[in-house]
């Protein structure tokens, strides 16, 4: 996608999203913008504003994140979202949960869902179970990182919360580290059908697909992040056939069932 294109898409949806947000909460609208001024352009961030759904911003990560799925809806789609609505008790898996904020965008659209998360840095798995009991959500977090098989790893994590924490491929991990539990999707989710299930594991979709086959052959909508086409393409060969895909963001992909 050329990029003066995708910053002209980008800068719309944060407008109209934000005008959106004033129509019907424009107090936390307004804040919520200060926020996230103070923090791009002079890298200042307090933890713990609450937003009106229930949600603590508890890391400036999450404050880019909420802005990104809240206002700017960047991974709605029409298909996902309708059908997690409609279902009576859907199951939505959250793999590289981090603060849970696909988890709680999952229980906005639909409070009925049952979800089960993946998160093994100690600090956001503490986030997400204070977020289940203050909004009562239907939430399992498993402490784990999701993987190829069950084990241990070496988890790369600058800031002991963010982003770009993942589980080293190399056998020389970067910056600070610490040793996670690894489980497998096949392992923890035997025999269920997922809704909706999200990967966002910085680099390691490789090792989660390759302990989920079983799960994703009863999985029907699939959210994976690929920065550029080969890598898309890489994860669509990974995924194999019966899947079609659309493009939901910079780069987030919907893969569904055909």
């Amino acid at each position: 996608m050329n990029k003066y294109f995708h910053a002209a898409r980008h800068s719309m949806a944060s407008l109209l999203g934000w005008f959106r947000l004033r129509s019907g909460e424009p107090q936390f609208a307004r804040e919520l913008l200060r926020r996230r001024w103070r923090y791009f352009a002079r890298r200042q961030f307090d933890p713990g504003f609450v937003t009106p759904d229930g949600f603590v911003l508890p890391t400036p990560d999450s404050l880019v994140g909420y802005w990104s799925m809240f206002v700017e809806r960047e991974l709605y789609c029409k298909d996902w979202v309708a059908a997690l609505q409609a279902a009576p008790q859907p199951l939505v898996v959250d793999v590289g949960a981090n603060a849970g904020l696909f988890s709680h965008l999952a229980f906005c659209l639909n409070p009925r869902a049952e979800i089960v998360a993946f998160e093994p840095l100690p600090m956001m798995v503490e986030h997400i179970n204070s977020l289940k009991q203050r909004n009562g959500m239907n939430l399992r977090c498993i402490p784990k990182a999701a993987g190829r098989a069950p084990g241990m790893a070496a988890m790369e994590s600058p800031h002991g919360y963010d982003g770009t924490s993942r589980i080293s491929v190399s056998a020389q991990p970067a910056g600070r580290t610490l040793q996670v539990e690894v489980t497998t999707l096949d392992r923890e989710l035997a025999g269920r059908a997922v809704l909706v299930m999200k990967i966002d594991v910085e680099g390691f979709e490789e090792e989660v697909i390759g302990g989920a086959k079983e799960t994703l052959s009863r999985t029907k909508f699939l959210i994976l992040e690929a920065h550029d086409a080969p890598r898309r393409e890489h994860l669509a060969g990974l995924l194999g056939p019966g899947w079609r895909w659309r493009r939901l963001g910079a780069s987030d992909y919907l893969f569904a069932r055909v």
